[in-house]
């Protein structure tokens, strides 16, 4: 199963690979900033303030520092991904919170693997275990790999 070639497509199951229309994003200036939109498309169901990722992304840093590489790759993350073309904009900022839109045209492989498998039922019948196994199996084509294989930070 392909992702839709509109817009933003993150896959994570496997080596890391987001494409904007198809076309590969380019210009990530550190890993950090992939792993910022990683971790915001993976975990959307909230608000997540600035300062947990920036804890999470920077632990060693005084705060003040953090924030400021925060502040750096929410910038290069938003040109890398044309979110401020975008309308909407696949990510949600405000002074104290990142979310990443569930509204914006983007598609993500760990949900749309998750959704596949969630959809198989255990139901009697023939023909719905069959149903099953082609939902199981066009999971089975979004598995590259592991969850962001050979990525780290």
């Amino acid at each position: 199963m392909q992702p839709p070639v509109t817009k933003l497509s993150i896959s994570l199951l496997g080596p890391f690979q987001a494409a904007l229309d198809g076309v590969p994003l380019q210009g990530f200036r550190t890993a950090k900033v992939r792993a910022l939109l990683a971790y915001l498309s993976v975990e959307s169901y909230r608000p997540w303030p600035r300062s947990i990722l920036a804890d999470l992304l920077w632990p060693d840093l005084p705060e003040v520092d953090a924030q400021s590489n925060l502040r750096n790759a929410i910038s290069n993350l938003r040109k890398v991904i044309g979110d401020h073309r975008n309308d909407p904009p696949f990510l949600l900022i405000s002074q104290e919170v990142l979310q990443f839109n569930l509204q914006a045209a983007a598609w993500l492989d760990v949900k749309t693997f998750t959704d596949l498998i969630t959809s198989a039922s255990r139901a009697d019948g023939e023909a719905r275990r069959l149903q099953d196994l082609a939902v199981l199996e066009s999971a089975l084509e979004l598995y590259r790999g592991d969850f962001m294989e050979g990525f780290s930070i």
